[in-house]
């Protein structure tokens, strides 16, 4: 939550100029546009590159269940097969001869389906291990295209130059833009926060 109200701040920053470049409403600070456009594309790539993270971390949440689910059964079937491996029949009857038989019958469904589980769970941890490399590569392009936009963020604040548009103080400038570079440059300390608290968790 703090990470996404800095990114607010700084789209806020963005959104004091206008398409060319100029003052909007109560901004004090033209920029230059080059300058406007770079920072746009970059807090664009920045959301795209939080969306696809935040992708990957659920796909890699859902394969750990996924791996949960599959220990379980797998702890069940195990279960099944030494309880069948451990049943038998000593009577000599005809009878006796069919319990052998359904106990054969049980033991090998039970062996079957416990080599399933395990087929199955070795599929979920190298899909697990995956799920995991995709979030982890996710969370580094995230972190950046965060610090491209805290380059191109400073750059944008540092073409700011007092407005036409009306009368407007040198410091009013000044403050502006030490507003709009403090508002870039407190992302990626947020985002290596958030990552830390991630990976303590």
């Amino acid at each position: 939550e703090v990470f996404q109200r800095c990114l607010g701040e700084a789209e806020a920053q963005l959104g004091t100029v206008g398409v060319g470049g100029k003052a909007l409403k109560e901004g004090v600070a033209d920029c230059k546009p080059d300058a406007l456009r770079k920072a746009t594309r970059a807090f664009e790539k920045v959301r795209t590159a939080l969306d696809t993270a935040s992708t990957r971390q659920a796909e890699f949440e859902a394969a750990e269940e996924e791996l949960a689910r599959l220990d379980r059964a797998m702890s069940e079937a195990s279960g099944a097969a030494a309880r069948c491996r451990v049943g038998g029949s000593d009577g000599e009857d005809a009878v006796a001869g069919t319990a052998d038989a359904q106990a054969a019958i049980a033991r090998k469904g039970a062996e079957l389906a416990l080599k399933t589980r395990e087929k199955e769970r070795q599929r979920a941890e190298k899909a697990l291990g995956l799920a995991q490399q995709k979030a982890e590569t996710s969370r580094e392009a995230a972190a950046n295209a965060i610090q491209a936009l805290n380059e191109a963020g400073i750059a944008f604040a540092e073409s700011f130059q007092k407005t036409q548009a009306k009368p407007v103080r040198a410091e009013q400038v000044k403050a502006a833009q030490q507003g709009a570079k403090a508002s870039f440059r407190q992302l990626p300390t947020t985002w290596k926060a958030v990552k830390n608290a991630r990976d303590n968790w």
